[in-house]
């Protein structure tokens, strides 16, 4: 139970030093005012997941230049117990952003045109980098880069 002076308004409350492990776990909250009257439960659950995804190093980045469009795949590359998502960066030199940052998606492809403020050539050096993310927050990372025709 937390106590709270009479003048603060408190709308929410962080626990720190606590140890869970991992799992699904249900919480509840009432709040109770100075004259004791109790509020109705709020109830929540979370997950907590400290694993890091996997990154099968056997296998490239599925990358094309079809219709003018870069199409970037990793189906069978990430793996993890529970759902990731990804984040997708492309860029004319390693590790750069010019062409797409770090485009969000559940998908395990995608399909972008290169900006205009980059010259689509032949020989254009594309690198991509695609960042899977566990519901944990934690990621890992697989990179690959391949030349314009």
């Amino acid at each position: 139970m937390m106590f709270f002076a009479d003048v603060q308004d408190v709308l929410y409350a962080h626990f720190t030093d606590t140890t869970l492990t991992e799992g699904s776990y249900d919480f509840s909250v009432q709040a109770v005012n100075k004259l004791f009257k109790i509020s109705n439960k709020v109830k929540a659950n979370s997950t907590v997941d400290t694993s890091v995804p996997t990154v099968d190093n056997s296998k490239n980045l599925g990358l094309s230049w079809i219709d003018n469009k870069v199409v970037v795949s990793w189906d069978t590359i990430f793996s993890s117990d529970d759902a990731l998502f990804y984040e997708v960066s492309s860029g004319s030199a390693q590790a750069g952003v010019n062409i797409i940052q770090w485009q969000e998606t559940s998908n395990t492809s995608i399909t972008f045109g290169i900006p205009a403020s980059v010259s689509a050539s032949t020989g254009l050096p594309v690198h991509v980098t695609v960042k899977a993310v566990s519901i944990g927050g934690h990621s890992a990372v697989k990179v690959g880069q391949f030349i314009l025709p």
